[in-house]
């Protein structure tokens, strides 16, 4: 049976985020991506221990560190406080509530909503008004490279005045572009 999500490979790993076996190369490369895995998901908890052995320092340049962490409260808040890089995180969430807790105990240097999971409403991740009320810059988060969406955050990045970065990667287009 071929993978539900590229269907191209084999499916080998049963995934508990989907409910179904998806293959290996999907599940490394989509897994916090596209797929929201469960904490306690064995393949997200050998890639995080994988990641941890085998860290890689960033450029003096890196301006902000992106959500590869663990995203829970406790951990994030204590390392906002630990480190001078800072923290942007939102781009898996969906409402303002889920990230109550991060703008509450000052764990967030960016706010990264992905305009195309959660759109733009009173509750979303990305309302102004959540933007506004936190003090939190905002640098929208560009997941997919599809044309509506960066048209979307685009507007959006210029309609709040708390955005001076907009996310871009121009190797996701690319990516994007050949399926």
């Amino acid at each position: 049976m071929s993978c539900p999500i590229c269907e191209k490979r084999k499916s080998a790993r049963f995934c508990p985020a989907k409910g179904e076996k998806i293959c290996a190369v999907c599940c490394g490369t989509e897994r916090e991506v596209t797929i929201d895995c469960p904490s306690d998901c064995s393949y997200l908890v050998a890639a995080h221990r994988y990641e941890d052995e085998h860290r890689r320092s960033l450029p003096a340049n890196t301006p902000l560190l992106d959500e590869k962490i663990p995203q829970d409260i406790v951990y994030t808040a204590e390392l906002a406080r630990r480190i001078r890089t800072p923290l942007a995180l939102g781009e898996s969430y969906r409402t303002r509530y889920e990230l109550a807790a991060f703008f509450r105990e000052r764990a967030l240097g960016f706010v990264q909503p992905d305009l195309g999971r959660c759109g733009i409403n009173l509750n979303s991740c990305a309302s102004p008004a959540v933007a506004a009320e936190s003090g939190v810059p905002v640098v929208p988060h560009l997941s997919i490279a599809m044309g509506p969406q960066i048209a979307a955050a685009i507007h959006f990045a210029a309609a709040i005045p708390n955005c001076e970065l907009l996310e871009y990667n121009p190797n996701v287009l690319e990516m994007a572009n050949r399926f």
